[in-house]
């Protein structure tokens, strides 16, 4: 998806500056405006798509075990099927 228009996408976006990480509620904010760009312009692929949760994605990356990874990331798709799945890439570091 392009940058996002329309009044009242800005106001849920949060800006980073250049040497800045993407930290959860970042990517909850884009996931937010995004999810209801996608559905307004085509519901069907919105169905199709799942956007997967920081916390998932962190601990997909800490998992060593390959079976337990998939079994983790199809928890997190309600255990259905995705034609479009969204990982978040963030500096994954936890805060005290």
């Amino acid at each position: 998806m392009g940058q996002a228009s329309g009044a009242g996408t800005a106001a849920h976006r949060q800006a980073c500056g250049a040497t800045q990480w993407l930290e959860d509620d970042h990517i909850a904010a884009d996931y937010a405006a995004h999810g209801g760009e996608l559905h307004r312009a085509n519901s069907g692929i919105a169905a199709r798509t799942r956007l997967v949760e920081p916390s998932v994605a962190h601990l997909l990356r800490l998992t060593e075990d390959a079976a337990e990874a998939a079994d983790a990331l199809r928890s997190a798709l309600g255990g259905g099927r995705a034609d479009f799945v969204f990982l978040p890439v963030n500096n994954a570091r936890v805060r005290a």
